[in-house]
């Protein structure tokens, strides 16, 4: 991320970060928490995604849970609760 933000020198550059939010540390964490007022977060569910097979969520609800923070990256673009 250095190098990348070495390039970000222009009123203009722009720089999007896409990913399951599967970690609580790095930039990709940090961008959505300490340093989130610097950019413009989009967060998506796979409930509320037409590409999202329904079957998926079930399998990712049925192996995991609900509750589980496997599911709350793979389905509902969470942040886990723990590493």
């Amino acid at each position: 991320m250095d190098a990348v933000k070495g390039m970000m020198t222009s009123e203009n550059a722009i720089l999007i970060m896409i990913g399951n939010p599967i970690r609580l540390s790095g930039y990709f964490y940090d961008s959505h928490n300490k340093l989130a007022d610097n950019f413009q977060l989009m967060a998506f569910s796979g409930l509320d995604s037409p590409n999202v097979d329904k079957k998926y969520v079930e399998e990712q609800a049925q192996e995991f849970g609900l509750d589980s923070d496997e599911y709350r990256f793979n389905v509902l673009g969470e942040f886990p609760r723990e590493e």
